[in-house]
């Protein structure tokens, strides 16, 4: 961490205080600060400034998903060779469908690294140009009318899903990864 954090007491504090809160070691929570440091839009300080205090104010939501003070709010679960990727580029990597939730408790349901990302504002909106729908009327109440996506839609677009009673955002491999990494501002370890 750089100097002007470690001898800043509020940053500190601030630290330690989420520390506390959240049981973690030391060494877990400098990784998180140093890989939220080398995301394309992020650094150390919006580490610090969106993560230990849950990403600030509740300003809005797309969908299901939460947009905050600090940005908009995506989790999904990651294997461990991904987690390890994901810590030292910056960067989220993808998968075939790559989804992403809107909640944590959807994610809880698979197995791996369980990772909350802080997302500038408007990401969603970005995300929603190159979108597609799996038909539901849930994706079109909550995001608008976009073409009908089935398949083929993993190299050139992002799938908008109904699953449960929520929408998940399916990055497919490109380009919507890169809007996602591109706009990644902050990570924070729920479960490891």
């Amino acid at each position: 961490m750089e100097d002007a954090i470690r001898t800043n007491t509020n940053d500190l504090a601030k630290i330690a205080d989420y520390q506390t809160s959240v049981g973690k070691s030391s060494d877990d929570i400098i990784s998180e600060i140093e890989s939220s440091a080398i995301t394309s839009s992020g650094s150390t300080r919006s580490w610090i400034d969106i993560v230990p205090n849950n990403g600030g104010a509740v300003i809005g939501s797309r969908g299901n998903y939460v947009q905050t003070e600090g940005g908009e709010v995506f989790y999904r679960t990651i294997s461990q060779e991904n987690y390890d990727e994901l810590l030292s580029t910056g960067r989220m990597p993808g998968t075939t469908e790559t989804s992403t939730s809107p909640t944590q408790a959807f994610s809880e349901d698979y197995e791996g690294v369980l990772i909350k990302y802080y997302l500038n504002n408007g990401t969603i909106d970005q995300l929603r140009t190159i979108g597609r729908t799996d038909g539901s009327n849930l994706v079109t109440e909550q995001f608008g009318d976009m073409p009908l996506g089935t398949s083929g839609w993993i190299n050139d677009f992002i799938r908008f899903k109904k699953e449960g009673n929520q929408v998940n955002i399916q990055l497919g491999r490109e380009p919507g990864i890169n809007i996602f990494n591109d706009n990644l501002k902050a990570f924070e370890i729920i479960e490891l």
